[in-house]
């Protein structure tokens, strides 16, 4: 891996921890480590890239020192799985504001949608040096 890239999720979300669950298995090339954004390691992450921190309930990407949020944290995930995911990239032809208004349609139900018991069986390197919980 190039660069860090970080995926900072709500990990009290059963939903977002269904979506680690996905992302993980399909990231066969392990381009992409996962923190909750519960975890005290997100300051010792951001700070030294001068970002005081990250909206809870918020998707984000920290790719290098480039700090994405919400739908544009999604498209980048999704795209850098590679292969046929590659083809979210269309999807950056919708303005971010419709995007955005969608992801957060999806971000204020996420807690009634269908839940994952844990991560727990999450390889370590997966989540290491930081962490999933």
């Amino acid at each position: 891996m190039s660069e860090a890239r970080i995926v900072f999720f709500d990990g009290g979300c059963g939903f977002c921890r269904g979506c680690v669950r996905f992302l993980v298995r399909r990231d066969a090339k392990r381009r992409f480590q996962f923190v909750s954004l519960g975890n005290p390691a997100i300051e010792g992450i951001l700070a030294p890239l001068g970002i005081e921190g990250i909206e809870d309930g918020t998707v984000a990407l920290l790719e290098g020192a480039d700090l994405h949020l919400r739908s544009e944290a999604v498209l980048r995930v999704l795209a850098g799985l590679g292969g046929a995911w590659t083809l979210v990239r269309i999807f950056h032809f919708v303005p971010r504001i419709i995007r955005d208004a969608l992801y957060n349609f999806v971000a204020r139900r996420r807690h009634a949608l269908p839940k994952t018991a844990s991560l727990e069986d999450i390889a370590d390197e997966k989540c290491f040096p930081y962490g999933c919980s």
